[in-house]
């Protein structure tokens, strides 16, 4: 479960720590806690790679997800499935509209073209 890791670095940065939360009172039978550390040239490249390292390691196949169109083409994802709101992000593009109905036009432009 990633949510019982914790990681901490010494202060003068030359010692890494890992392993499981003190905050838990009691492991399952059989609990075994594993650290993956995965570096690459580029945050993006390193993230591609430690996503393909993760769902190699637990057996995930994506392919019949690309296919989805709906995944692919008329849906957008957040970090946690949260609903993007708020009435006026113009600032960061929408031009003063609320998220869902920025998306929506996009969406809808991208299959016209």
């Amino acid at each position: 479960n990633f949510k019982s890791a914790v990681h901490s670095a010494s202060k003068d940065g030359r010692t890494w720590e890992v392993g499981v939360s003190s905050e838990l009172t009691s492991l399952p039978r059989n609990f075994t806690h594993r650290t993956i550390l995965r570096g690459g040239k580029g945050l993006v490249a390193s993230m591609v790679e430690w996503g393909q390292l993760m769902r190699d390691y637990y057996g995930v196949d994506r392919r019949q997800q690309m296919k989805d169109a709906s995944l692919n083409y008329l849906s957008y994802w957040t970090d946690n499935g949260a609903y993007y709101y708020g009435d006026a992000w113009g600032e960061a593009g929408g031009g003063g509209q609320n998220c869902n109905e920025s998306a929506l036009k996009a969406v809808a432009a991208g299959l016209q073209d």
